[in-house]
């Protein structure tokens, strides 16, 4: 188990003090804080310098709150797997503000996973948290050490995989989605590796201007999940 580690920025903290499963050691907050978002008695009062001092490392807008916490634990994907309708799987994505930003777009979409590898996963990393604005505490994580093994369970258990690149045929809005979903992005660099491109049932893409070869990988989700959302909703009506 990890140690205890500092977390900071409003949203970032509030979400985290409304995680049951989330254990606090200590809030504090700065004068200009308002003092009435928290109900706590670990909140202690400091002065800018102390955050300043704190975060001095690290290019961060802390918002004069932090708190001291555990890290969540470590969930099972196996024993997970019956609960979850739909899933998103990163290939190879390592900037924690990418992360952040796509753990924010999924729950904001109402998608209750994510699957991010092992070795580009970081709970503790402060530049995901804050980009991730709260939606951490909101979201199953799982970081297995094999994608393609994490994709072969999905589909046992009846998930249609939707791999994304933008050299694909079929174009988004003609893919007649499922009850259980997965959404696989790769890269900005590289894309989806062959191997997890293989193991997709179908490889799709956003259509964009021409004038455009790529979205970034965040905005790519967003997009994504919001035309998902809308088809979604319009078949259910």
């Amino acid at each position: 188990m990890q140690k205890s580690f500092w977390i900071c920025g409003k949203h970032t903290v509030l979400s985290a003090i409304h995680n049951p499963q989330r254990i606090i050691l200590k809030i504090i907050i700065g004068k200009n804080f308002d003092a009435n978002l928290i109900k706590s008695k670990k909140v202690e009062l400091k002065d800018n310098f102390f955050f300043d001092k704190l975060f001095k490392n690290i290019d961060i807008n802390h918002q004069h709150i932090a708190a001291l916490v555990s890290p969540l634990p470590e969930l099972s994907f196996k024993q997970e797997i019956a609960n979850i309708k739909n899933i998103i799987i990163l290939d190879s994505i390592n900037d924690p503000r990418n992360i952040g930003s796509i753990i924010r777009s999924a729950v904001a979409f109402g998608v209750d996973s994510i699957v991010i590898q092992k070795k580009y996963f970081n709970q503790t990393s402060l530049s995901m948290l804050k980009a991730a604005s709260g939606a951490f505490e909101f979201i199953k994580i799982f970081s297995p050490a094999n994608l393609n093994e994490t994709i072969k369970q999905l589909k046992k258990n009846n998930f249609w995989v939707a791999g994304f690149d933008s050299a694909a045929d079929k174009n988004i809005y003609e893919y007649v989605w499922s009850q259980k979903n997965v959404f696989v992005f790769g890269s900005e660099g590289s894309g989806l590796r062959n191997l997890i491109q293989n193991n997709c049932d179908q490889l799709l893409r956003i259509p964009i201007s021409n004038n455009i070869g790529s979205l970034n990988v965040s905005n790519a989700v967003a997009s994504v999940l919001s035309i998902y959302k809308s088809k979604i909703k319009h078949e259910d009506s």
